[in-house]
C-alpha cells in the first residue's frame, strides 16, 4: 500500500476532514488551538457571544448578522491571536447579507424575476445603513480593546527597567567590597596599618551586604503576582481599578511579575503550562477550575 492510499480502519469522516478545503473558519480555529486559547475565553475577550464565534469557526455565516460583521469579527480574532488577517479575509465572501451566500438561504434558480419596487429599494437602503452602523460600533469596540492593551504593554516594560537599575546599583557595592580585599592581600605584613585593613574591609562588606539584601527583598516581595510559563498560555490580569495589567500569550520559559490594586481578576487559557504565585505563595488552580482554562479572583 502506498503512502497516498487511505489505510483500512480509518473512519471516512476523519479522512474527509483531513482532506477538506482550507476555509476562513478552519484557519481561525487552528490558530486559536495553537495558542491554547479556549473559545469561551476568546469570546469573553472580544465581548461577543460564544455561539457567534463558534459559528464563524464552523463557517456557518448564515448564523451571523451579515458578512460585514463576519469579516470584522474574523479580523478581530486575527489581531487578538496575532496572526495575519489577509489570508483569512481572502477566504470570506464579499457582500452584505450572509443569507445571499451560495447554498445559504438564497432564492432558488427557477424563482421568477421581479423588478425592484420602491419598498425593495428602501429595504436594501435600510440594510446598508444598518451594516454601516454595526461596522461603526464594532470599530469603536476594537479601538477600546487596543487602548486597553496599551497600558499593559507599558506595565510589562517597567519591571525590566527596574531590574536593570538594581543591577547597576549593585555593581558599585560589589566593587567597594572587592577593593579592600585586594588591598589586604597586597599590603606588607610588617606595616602597622595592616591591622586596620581587615576592620575596614569588614565594614565595607557589611555596607555592601545591606544594599544587596534590600535589593533581594525588592525582587522577591515587590510583585503581588508572579507568573512562570512552562508552555505557551494566554493570560489576562485586571486589578480592582479595572486597569489591564496583562492581556497576551506568555511564551514558554517566560517569567513575569505584576503589581496593581487588589483584588485581581485573572483569566488563564492553559493552566497546565503556567505556575502562579500570589505574594510568594503558590496558587492551586484546582480550587477554581476542573478544566484547562480558569477564570478567578485573588485578593
Amino acid at each position: 500500500m502506498s503512502d497516498s492510499q487511505m489505510p483500512e480502519g480509518v473512519p471516512a469522516e476523519e479522512s474527509v476532514t483531513d482532506a477538506g478545503p482550507v476555509t476562513a473558519g478552519r484557519l481561525l480555529r487552528e490558530a486559536r488551538e495553537r495558542m491554547h486559547v479556549d473559545v469561551a475565553v476568546l469570546a469573553s475577550m472580544l465581548k461577543v457571544p460564544e455561539h457567534k464565534l463558534r459559528a464563524l469557526e464552523a463557517d456557518q455565516l448564515d448564523q451571523l448578522p451579515d458578512l460585514t460583521f463576519a469579516r470584522a469579527l474574523a479580523a478581530s480574532v486575527c489581531r487578538t491571536l496575532q496572526i495575519e488577517p489577509a489570508p483569512v479575509l481572502a477566504l470570506l465572501p464579499q457582500g452584505t447579507k450572509a443569507g445571499a451566500l451560495p447554498g445559504r438561504g438564497h432564492a432558488p434558480i427557477n424563482a421568477p424575476y421581479r423588478t425592484q419596487s420602491e419598498s425593495t429599494v428602501a429595504a436594501r437602503t435600510g440594510s446598508v445603513l444598518q451594516s454601516r452602523y454595526i461596522w461603526l460600533v464594532f470599530t469603536i469596540l476594537l479601538a477600546a480593546v487596543v487602548l486597553a492593551l496599551l497600558p499593559s504593554l507599558d506595565r510589562l516594560s517597567l519591571p525590566d527597567a527596574g531590574q536593570d537599575t538594581r543591577a547597576v546599583a549593585a555593581q558599585p557595592a560589589a566593587s567597594v567590597a572587592a577593593a579592600p580585599a585586594t588591598d589586604i592581600a597586597s599590603a606588607p605584613v610588617e606595616v602597622a596599618s595592616a591591622a586596620a585593613a581587615p576592620a575596614a574591609a569588614g565594614s565595607a562588606a557589611v555596607a555592601a551586604q545591606a544594599p544587596a539584601s534590600a535589593a533581594s527583598a525588592v525582587v522577591t516581595s515587590g510583585d503581588d503576582l508572579h507568573l512562570t510559563a512552562a508552555q505557551d498560555s494566554w493570560v489576562q490580569v485586571r486589578d480592582a481599578s479595572g486597569k489591564t495589567l496583562l492581556s497576551r500569550t506568555i511564551k514558554a520559559g517566560e517569567t513575569l511579575g505584576l503589581t496593581g490594586q487588589a483584588p485581581y481578576r485573572v483569566v488563564v487559557g492553559n493552566i497546565q503550562g503556567l505556575t502562579l504565585q500570589v505574594r510568594g505563595q503558590p496558587f492551586d488552580f484546582s480550587t477554581v477550575t476542573k478544566t484547562t482554562t480558569a477564570r478567578f479572583e485573588v485578593q
